[in-house]
């Protein structure tokens, strides 16, 4: 009889501990994602990056750059956890003068994808047509039908030859 009682008390134990590991590193994996407001802005020549981290599931990006007389705008799942429908809308803006806010921009392309899955991307692109421009790239996302959320790249200026020139 103890030794039923000893291989019942391991088990319980051994279950109880691989829930405590479980519950223990999801809030320290989801803190060392997070940073200032749950994005991350990665900012190297030409090319500006803001990753989504959404909880331990999907972490999504979108990035802007440039090159041969042309702009464009790459979201990518980087990683997905477990399975999730993962729909995301693109969207390339551009401006003639400086802008903060893509409701003040033309919208220059645009795509879609039902379900983004994880490696893959999508990316849109527009021409300068040989004049210096003010981008935004921006993303909308809906996650297992969470409801739609949305973040935007930029905005970053461009030559007519599509090198990047910074912000102004």
């Amino acid at each position: 009889m103890k030794i039923t009682k000893k291989s019942f008390l391991v088990t319980v134990c051994a279950i109880m501990m691989l829930f405590v590991v479980c519950f223990a590193m999801a809030p320290a994996a989801a803190a060392s994602a997070d940073t200032d407001a749950g994005e991350q802005i990665v900012q190297s020549e030409g090319v500006q990056e803001e990753v989504v981290p959404y909880g331990l599931f999907t972490n999504l990006s979108i990035s802007i750059n440039g090159g041969n007389g042309k702009v464009w705008t790459t979201v990518r799942n980087e990683f997905t956890l477990f399975p999730a429908v993962v729909t995301v809308v693109i969207q390339l803006y551009v401006s003639d003068t400086y802008q903060e806010d893509y409701h003040n921009m033309t919208i220059a392309a645009q795509d879609e994808i039902a379900d983004l899955d994880m490696n893959n991307s999508i990316t849109v692109e527009a021409s300068t047509n040989g004049k210096d421009l003010y981008w935004i790239g921006r993303m909308r996302y809906d996650i297992d039908n969470r409801g739609w959320e949305e973040k935007t790249v930029g905005p970053a200026h461009y030559s007519a030859s599509g090198e990047y020139l910074g912000i102004l």
